[in-house]
């Protein structure tokens, strides 16, 4: 009983000293992170103004937090008077990306800054189709509940060209109101279930 209290205690001491500072801990933990195996993090609109900092150095400020997926990588928050809140991305911006995250081993979502609807998903999946580091596409932020159809249908159509990426909406929190819940939340997310969109997202 003895020994094995002193070995708890041992490790717990040896445990709680650590040699490195937060940012080579951190530096260290890019390439080695495989959260993605159990979960993706990713934080809504996650970039500031480029204006202050690249995107690059953005994404790899992301990378060392922690954070693992970029959900809507070509929305950031602009500064006041500042025009534009998305960055419109070509085909060598979205190669540039990808290979960015390949080294820091996260991953992100394909986004449009006109918005990704049935009759420009075919685009959407030709843009992405190299594009290893790519997991899924954004579709739209907090529809209402009248609205559920007409993204729904761009789920599933995105879901049929191309089944090796998911699509992502993002619902509603439970207080945006009767109004844009079409009823109780409870009936907002079974709503969104009903109409085949599959993914699920709040």
């Amino acid at each position: 009983m003895l020994l094995v209290c002193a070995a708890i205690a041992l490790a717990t001491a040896v445990g709680g000293v650590s040699v490195f500072s937060k940012k080579e801990k951190a530096d260290a933990a890019i390439g080695e992170l495989r959260t993605f195996d159990e979960f993706t993090i990713a934080g809504f609109r996650n970039y500031y103004s480029p204006t202050i900092k690249s995107i690059e150095e953005q994404t790899r400020d992301l990378a060392r937090s922690g954070l693992n997926w970029i959900d809507c990588p070509i929305a950031y928050y602009k500064l006041p008077g500042e025009g534009g809140d998305t960055l419109d991305y070509d085909a060598d911006d979205w190669r540039n990306l990808n290979e960015l995250c390949r080294e820091l081993n996260i991953w992100f979502s394909y986004d449009s800054k006109n918005g990704i609807r049935v009759d420009t998903a075919e685009d959407a999946v030709n843009m992405t189709q190299d594009l290893d580091r790519c997991i899924g596409y954004y579709v739209k932020d907090e529809p209402s509940a009248a609205q559920f159809q007409t993204w729904a249908d761009v789920c599933v159509k995105l879901h049929e060209l191309d089944p090796t990426r998911f699509p992502y909406v993002n619902l509603f929190p439970n207080y945006a109101g009767a109004s844009n819940l079409g009823g109780s939340y409870e009936d907002y997310v079974r709503n969104w279930v009903a109409t085949g969109g599959e993914t699920i997202e709040y």
